[in-house]
């Protein structure tokens, strides 16, 4: 279960972790080992529980807070087990106005420049300054994020979670499929109107951009590796075509899947 740092300073580290299926921390309860509080960027859907929580899937769409000392056990639902890039906030001034929540919303724009970074990094010729604003651009945006308001009565906050957690569950396992807000709706047993209500409210995303958003950053981090079939990555994450999938993605990150896979990473850093 390797952590590979990528870089480090007084102030930040930014390293990258894996963990295959056959680690044997998928079996015991982890624990944050690190002295400072972590950002975590997920490059694969994960569930992560933590003592008393309950269970949330963290996917590309979101960005996972943990403090020091902190417990969690994790459940595979990605071939690739867990894999993210994560930022080390060693300064305490860095930190003081991070929210206590769990999770956060990731903007396409944070998520775009995290994995420019980690591209950055792994090159080679790295320039501090560039590294550190560019993270500390990154961590703001996170810690902006608005947080969803949460239902006030207790019992009405369980049953919104838990249907939440099964929409996601369900677009992350089908995330390649046409299926309609009915379908999704019929398999969950709740009204299509109420299943958008809700889970907009409690992930700060509609049912197709939660979709839409976790095929772009899925297709974001094989980019690299299929950058000579751009048009079969698009349909293998449910794009009807080359274009489609092209146009979405300039669209959400404003270059095209091409322009991210051949070009450096520090020139389209430097413009993110």
């Amino acid at each position: 279960m390797p952590d590979r740092c990528l870089y480090e300073s007084d102030v930040l580290a930014v390293s990258e972790f894996d963990c295959p299926l056959d680690d044997a921390a998928w079996s015991s309860t982890n624990r944050i080992t690190l002295e400072a509080p972590l950002v975590v960027f997920p490059r694969v859907p994960v569930v992560i529980t933590r003592p008393g929580g309950s269970a949330v899937l963290a996917t590309p769409n979101v960005a996972m807070l943990y403090r020091p000392g902190a417990l969690y056990d994790r459940e595979a639902r990605h071939p690739r087990g867990d894999s993210c890039l994560y930022v080390e906030l060693r300064d305490p001034s860095l930190y003081d106005d991070l929210p206590r929540a769990t999770h956060l919303p990731t903007g396409a724009s944070a998520y775009l420049r995290q994995h420019l970074l980690g591209r950055y990094l792994r090159d080679g010729d790295v320039d501090p300054l560039v590294v550190e604003s560019v993270v500390l651009g990154i961590v703001g945006d996170v810690a902006a994020a608005p947080q969803p308001p949460r239902p006030r009565r207790h019992t009405t906050a369980e049953a919104h979670e838990r249907l939440v957690a099964d929409a996601q569950e369900l677009i992350a396992a089908t995330v390649a499929e046409r299926l309609t807000v009915h379908a999704i709706a019929r398999r969950l047993g709740t009204s299509p109107f109420h299943l958008v209500r809700v889970f907009r409210g409690r992930t700060g995303f509609g049912i197709h951009e939660y979709r839409n958003e976790l095929r772009l950053r899925l297709a974001l981090e094989r980019l690299h590796e299929q950058a000579g079939d751009l048009a079969r990555l698009g349909l293998e994450l449910g794009f009807t075509s080359h274009s489609h999938f092209t146009d979405a993605f300039r669209r959400r990150f404003g270059v095209p899947p091409s322009a991210v896979a051949r070009r450096h990473a520090g020139e389209l850093l430097s413009a993110a």
